[in-house]
């Protein structure tokens, strides 16, 4: 478990320090282990230590998955309560958080679309002169606001009744919408 947390965290620092241009072309789970094994590794091999430092790069998404559910994990433990449960609750709002991260990555000019003419195209101008697709905005509609109202769908369908239900419905909606959004606009 040690490990897969430490690879977690060295994948999310990596995933900080990528060239930005390359970024926006390649999904973020696989430009972090192309950045940790290109550009990273041999350093954060030699710099254990570095990992740690989260303030110097944050965490990307699958950082913050098994964090989320290894400390949720432990205190369901120490609780004595079904961590299904909990996972479940944090699932349902976990599509707030990740609307207001891609507005957020739109109004800082992050992680844009690819180039495109159709009218709704975007200009980032922090970046070049040149309509990309508001990539952000898509991931914020479907990451956020479909996911959101699609798992409190079901939650009110008894799917607690069925613990890990929900969270196992948010990983795959998640990913799906992910992939679909990456391999289409970025």
């Amino acid at each position: 478990l040690l490990v897969i947390l430490t690879l977690a965290i060295i994948l999310a620092s990596c995933d900080q320090n990528q060239d930005k241009k390359k970024s926006e072309k390649i999904p973020a789970f696989e430009q972090a282990l192309e950045n940790c094994s290109d550009y990273n590794f041999e350093y954060y091999s030699k710099n254990i230590f570095e990992i740690l430092k989260l303030w110097e790069g944050g965490m990307s998404f699958h950082g913050g998955l098994i964090g989320v559910v290894l400390a949720t994990t432990i205190f369901c433990k120490k609780h004595k309560i079904n961590s299904y449960i909990f996972l479940d609750l944090i699932a349902l709002v976990a599509p707030i958080g990740l609307f207001l991260g891609r507005i957020t990555n739109f109004i800082n000019s992050e992680l844009y679309g690819r180039e495109t003419d159709v009218f709704w195209s975007v200009k980032f101008l922090a970046i070049d002169n040149i309509s990309r697709h508001p990539s952000q905005i898509y991931e914020a509609i479907f990451e956020g606001l479909i996911l959101f109202f699609l798992l409190n769908h079901f939650a009110k369908k008894d799917s607690f009744k069925n613990p890990g239900l929900i969270s196992s419905m948010f990983l795959i909606f998640y990913s799906f919408f992910r992939f679909f959004n990456s391999s289409s606009f970025v």
